[in-house]
C-alpha cells in the first residue's frame, strides 16, 4: 500500500468535518479464513457479527466487524489484500461506537423470505451490497444504512460508495480522485 487507501482518505476527508467519525471495515470470515489460512478471532475491536450461542461454532465464516483505530497496520494490509482478491471487504464510516453499529449489523442479518422461512441476509458480500437498490425497498435501504454515513466497497474494478440522506439512497463511483454521483 504505497499510497494511502481509498477509505482512509475518504475516512480523513470526512473526519476534517466531524472529528465524532470512526472507520469500520465488514469482512467475510471465510473469505479471509479460505486466502490467509487462518480465522479472524475476536479482540478488541474485532467481532464476529454471529454472536449467538447457536452461530458460535459458524463465527469463523461470518460476518465480522473491524474497528479500524484498533487495528495493527499489517491487519490493514491483509484486508487490503483480500478485498482485492474476492468481494468480502467493506468500509463504513459511522458516528455510532463500535459496540452499537455492531449490533445493529447483527440485527438487520436475518430476513423474513416470502416462504415465512428466515434466511441469511449476506450484505458483508460485495456481490450483494452492489445490488442493494434492487434488492431492498428504500424503507428497508434506510433500516440497513441506519447508523453509516457512506459505505464503500469495491466491485467489478470500482470504488463504490453509498449514501442514505432522508430514505434516498445515494451512489457514488470514486476514480482517480473523482466522484461520480448517482441517486437511486
Amino acid at each position: 500500500m504505497t499510497e494511502q487507501h481509498y477509505a482512509l482518505r475518504e475516512f480523513a476527508l470526512l473526519r476534517e468535518k466531524s472529528e465524532s467519525l470512526n472507520l469500520y471495515t465488514l469482512v467475510d470470515g471465510i473469505q479471509f479464513d479460505r486466502f490467509f489460512e487462518e480465522s479472524l478471532k475476536e479482540d478488541k475491536g474485532i467481532r464476529s457479527l454471529f454472536s449467538l450461542p447457536e452461530d458460535r461454532i459458524l463465527a469463523f465464516a461470518g460476518p465480522w466487524l473491524l474497528d479500524v483505530s484498533k487495528l495493527p497496520r499489517e491487519y490493514l494490509v491483509k484486508i487490503s489484500l483480500l478485498e482485492e482478491k474476492y468481494p468480502a471487504v467493506s468500509w463504513i464510516i459511522s458516528e455510532q461506537p463500535f459496540a452499537t453499529l455492531a449490533r445493529h449489523l447483527e440485527s438487520v442479518l436475518m430476513i423474513s423470505l416470502p416462504s415465512q422461512e428466515k434466511g441469511l441476509f449476506r450484505y458483508y458480500d460485495c456481490r450483494v451490497l452492489k445490488r442493494l437498490p434492487e434488492l431492498l425497498s428504500s424503507e428497508q435501504v434506510a433500516q440497513l444504512m441506519k447508523y453509516s454515513q457512506r459505505w464503500f466497497f469495491l466491485s467489478e474494478g470500482e470504488i463504490n460508495c453509498y449514501e442514505c440522506d432522508a430514505g434516498m439512497l445515494g451512489h457514488f463511483i470514486i476514480g482517480d480522485n473523482e466522484l461520480s454521483r448517482e441517486v437511486l
